[in-house]
């Protein structure tokens, strides 16, 4: 249940991505799969420095590629009953996690996969491979 009251981190000064990360924490979730690239670095970091602070707290597996977080995620929240978290970085990493979502959508696996979009000044100055995704799991 949400306590409703105040967060013992309200009023801390903290980046988006360790925003992102502690509400997972909060949520209970207890491992993420995941495989890094560019633009996703900052929550990688975040993750870090949360497992830093929390004695490795939320344990972050690396598999080869996109799609095998999304099956780890999937494998995970089948075997476990918890919501199963990857993390991918945008453009191709995001479209690799096509058919892992598409499997969870048919089974009613419950998934999360966290992307992102590169910084404004980034994407404006070289050309980047970008999916606008938003996905709705049940």
């Amino acid at each position: 249940m949400l306590n409703r009251g105040a967060h013992p981190l309200a009023g801390s000064s903290m980046t988006g991505a360790d925003m992102l990360v502690q509400v997972l924490a909060d949520e209970g979730v207890g491992t993420i799969f995941g495989y890094s690239g560019g633009a996703i670095l900052p929550i990688y970091d975040a993750v870090f420095r949360y497992n830093r602070e929390h004695q490795s707290a939320m344990p972050l597996i690396v598999p080869a590629n996109e799609q095998g977080a999304g099956f780890m995620a999937a494998g995970f929240a089948r075997a476990s009953g918890k919501v199963g978290v990857a993390l991918v970085t945008s453009g191709p990493g995001a479209t690799n996690m096509v058919t892992p979502v598409r499997d969870c959508m048919a089974d009613s696996v419950p998934i999360v996969v966290i992307s992102n979009d590169g910084a404004a000044a980034v994407t404006q100055r070289i050309a980047m491979t970008k999916i606008q995704a938003v996905l709705k799991y049940r």
